[in-house]
């Protein structure tokens, strides 16, 4: 038996208990699926009044706009709803790569064997082996072994990131942003998360690393962090002692940022919402 929302032309959207949609984004002319993610009663209603492509983070509790930061903006062409009005479809134009990790869909990956991705890491290790002989030489000698120097290969091609790479610059991911600036083993740090409407938080402190693991001090607010040569992790809890550098429902935890540069005079001019420097003199 059907009703008139599941029948009739008018917009009745049946929000979950937490209060979202499901969102599914497909390119307007090839028709992939670029990403899933989810929308609030607000983030529906930006999208309709702003044609560009908004929805609510679960895990940040905020509203974000897609390509805020990166300049990847999801340009609306066309918005439907399904039959029960528990999810939409978002058509677009995409201003460039719709998945945080660079790649054009989010959906990247083929399930193989039980496997993701195992065709596509197939492809990236054949083109490893082939860098191997006939790349040019990784930067520092490794270990006279295939695998040692297969991995080197990859990431002086770039195909994996590198763990040795530089923490200093500029990182960002939508309304979050953190900058380094030294290349000693501790350096200076900044973070400024922006929500808008009062919720934000701002800090400056030191970063300490030693390989793929950062410890971070705000003040007294101190926590362990993790890098992987082109994102900064912060852990999904922070101490208490965190909350004092945020206002509203803002939060650093679970942050997590992409690098955007490694210009020490870009990194040094990242400023809080009230025009503080975070990482200048």
């Amino acid at each position: 038996m059907t009703n008139s929302r599941d029948t009739g032309l008018t917009l009745d959207p049946k929000f979950d208990s937490a209060g979202l949609l499901t969102a599914v984004v497909t390119d307007r002319v090839s028709g992939d699926v670029l990403m899933v993610a989810h929308m609030n009663a607000e983030a529906l209603a930006e999208t309709q009044a702003t044609g560009e492509a908004h929805f609510w983070s679960r895990s940040r509790e905020k509203l974000w706009k897609k390509g805020e930061t990166s300049g990847n903006v999801l340009r609306v062409a066309e918005l439907r709803i399904d039959c029960d009005q528990d999810a939409v479809w978002v058509i677009v134009d995409a201003a460039g790569p719709a998945c945080h990790t660079g790649e054009r869909t989010c959906f990247f990956r083929r399930i193989e064997g039980g496997q993701a991705g195992a065709g596509r890491m197939k492809r990236v290790l054949l083109l490893a082996l082939m860098l191997s002989g006939c790349g040019r030489e990784p930067a520092t000698a490794v270990a006279d072994s295939a695998g040692a120097r297969l991995e080197a290969a990859a990431e002086t091609a770039g195909i994996v990131p590198d763990p040795n790479a530089p923490l200093q610059g500029s990182w960002a991911r939508d309304t979050d942003r953190v900058c380094v600036v030294g290349t000693e083993k501790t350096a200076r740090i900044g973070v400024s998360v922006d929500y808008g409407e009062d919720q934000s938080c701002a800090g400056s402190g030191t970063v300490e690393r030693s390989g793929d693991a950062l410890k971070l001090a705000f003040g007294a607010c101190k926590f362990d962090a993790r890098f992987d040569g082109d994102r900064i992790v912060f852990p999904a809890e922070v101490p208490e002692a965190c909350e004092s550098l945020c206002t509203g429902r803002a939060s650093l935890a679970a942050l997590t940022v992409d690098r955007l540069s490694e210009s020490r005079s870009e990194a040094a001019t990242l400023r809080s919402t009230k025009g503080k420097l975070l990482c200048g003199n």
